[in-house]
């Protein structure tokens, strides 16, 4: 399979995820889009959140051991 079908596939049922929990909660009565409210500060606390997954990843891709040994192989090999 092509990665930019596996991307395209991906992006659909993530896609379909959101919208089936937006569907759930607007007929619990609750729609999820009247609680969120976005802003600056809630936007860098996710992304300061995810730095040490960040950290994770390139530490597992740069010196991969173990299961990231594999894992790093078979994802060089298919793309």
């Amino acid at each position: 399979m092509e990665p930019a079908f596996i991307l395209r596939i991906g992006l659909l049922v993530e896609g379909g995820l959101m919208l089936a929990a937006g569907a759930a909660t607007w007929l619990i009565g609750e729609p999820v889009w009247r609680k969120i409210h976005p802003n600056l500060w809630d936007a860098l606390l996710g992304a300061l959140i995810t730095l040490p997954l960040w950290a994770g990843l390139w530490w597992g891709v740069n010196y991969p051991w173990g299961p990231w040994h594999g894992l790093v192989r078979v994802f060089k090999d298919f793309v």
